[in-house]
């Protein structure tokens, strides 16, 4: 099996929190599953990570070092889903349709807000009837 961002996102958890039970509650998972997970994980890298002592846990050498690596990758992981996010802006053709009665005290703010935004819209208005509208 391959190690997972998961398994790395646990990892990081338990060395941070110093125990199995803290970094459960932190996750949140149960104490039996992370501890699973981090049992995968070191039978994955063939490492021993994780020290398990009465109270808590120490990082073996293995664990510090491939901890540094592991903090880096979810890094540079959360730094591509943040880019990808600025790509999938809503995008297109945006058509608002208003009746009279209220396109004053509506459009003002929405138009700005949409104006601040970073969506990449088109944006059509028509103001109209509600059976006009209805049609369309």
């Amino acid at each position: 099996m391959a190690v997972t961002l998961r398994q790395m996102h646990y990892f990081v958890s338990l060395a941070e929190a110093g125990s199995f039970g803290q970094a459960a509650r932190d996750i949140p998972i149960s104490q039996p599953a992370l501890s699973t997970q981090i049992r995968d994980l070191e039978l994955d890298l063939d490492v021993r990570l994780v020290e398990r002592l009465p109270r808590g846990v120490r990082l073996t050498q293995a664990g510090e070092e491939m901890l540094t690596h592991m903090r880096r990758i979810l890094i540079e992981v959360q730094d591509l889903q943040n880019l990808s996010a600025s790509y999938c802006a809503l995008r297109g053709v945006l058509k608002l349709g208003v009746i009279p009665t209220i396109a004053p005290y509506l459009l003002p703010p929405v138009l700005t807000a949409l104006e601040g935004s970073d969506l990449k819209l088109q944006v059509r208005i028509r103001e109209a009837q509600t059976d006009q509208l209805m049609t369309e």
